[in-house]
């Protein structure tokens, strides 16, 4: 499908509440059928927020079905400042530092709290591959890694390193959303 002329999937051309996302409309609806499927699902931790719109609806939608929501970045997200964003409290739900170096032990921690499960790892941060390498293994059974910008930044290929763990998820459905996202659930 050619998404050229598609308005809701031009990529530097979506917003949420006035913050960018640089994420299709498409994707905001598959969290969104995700979500409503999966009443379940007890925690989202987004690994990279970048200007915070798509932070901002995860952390909507988790406080709308009372979810716990941890967002990952380098620097703090634009959104965090904005009327949403401090009446949501954003700031407080990000972690703020390198997810290789400083803050892996507590991403590690945080992923293996056994009240948190079944929980979304989702990575949308500088280098998927590796965020995916790096903290899939430590996902319990019936987790699920979302892992955004499919096809460009994450391949099949990229998956080979710990495709023993994982199988893919809801591929049919990401597919005929033209979505940029795909899901893994973990073995």
């Amino acid at each position: 499908m050619n998404t050229d002329h598609d308005p809701a999937r031009q990529l530097f051309e979506t917003w949420f509440l006035g913050i960018q996302t640089v994420q299709y409309w498409s994707d905001f609806l598959l969290w969104e059928q995700f979500l409503q499927m999966h009443p379940d699902v007890k925690y989202i931790l987004e690994l990279g927020a970048l200007r915070g719109g798509f932070s901002l609806f995860l952390l909507l939608e988790s406080l709308q079905r009372k979810l716990k929501f941890t967002t990952v970045d380098q620097v703090p997200a634009e959104a965090i400042d904005t009327p949403v964003g401090k009446s949501a409290g954003l700031y407080q739900h990000m972690l703020i530092g390198n997810i290789f170096v400083g803050l892996k032990p507590l991403i590690t921690e945080l992923i293996k709290d056994p009240d948190q499960h079944p929980m979304i790892l989702f990575c949308d941060d500088g280098n998927k591959p590796l965020e995916a390498k790096t903290f899939v293994p430590d996902l319990s059974p019936g987790d699920f890694l979302f892992v955004h910008d499919w096809g460009s930044e994450f391949t099949d290929h990229d998956i080979e390193p710990f495709r023993s763990l994982v199988e893919p998820y809801w591929t049919d459905r990401c597919d005929s959303f033209v979505s940029m996202t795909r899901i893994y659930r973990r073995r």
